[in-house]
C-alpha cells in the first residue's frame, strides 16, 4: 500500500490491516457517491482534487487525511 497524503502505515487494531482499512473506507466512499448519483470525476471536481485521487482511495489503494476525507463528505451533504 501506498503512504500519501500523510496517512501513516499502521493499523487500527490488532484484527484489522491497514490495507482493510483502506478498502473499507474506499468503499464506505463509493457507497455513499452512489447513493447520492454523485460521479468520481463530479466528486473529485468539487472537493478540489484530482479524479485519480478519489479513484485511489476508493480502489483502497490510500487514505486521504482527515481534511480531504471530510471534503469528500461535506461535497456529499453528509457533514
Amino acid at each position: 500500500m501506498k503512504a500519501r497524503h500523510g496517512y501513516p502505515e499502521r493499523v487500527a487494531s490488532a484484527d484489522v490491516t491497514a490495507a482493510e482499512d483502506a478498502d473499507d473506507c474506499g468503499r464506505v466512499l463509493r457507497e455513499l457517491r452512489t447513493i447520492k448519483h454523485v460521479s468520481a470525476a463530479e466528486l473529485a471536481a468539487r472537493a478540489g482534487v484530482s479524479e485519480r485521487d478519489v479513484a485511489e482511495f476508493e480502489a483502497g489503494r490510500i487514505i486521504p487525511p482527515r481534511p480531504a476525507f471530510s471534503a469528500y463528505l461535506r461535497v456529499l451533504g453528509y457533514a
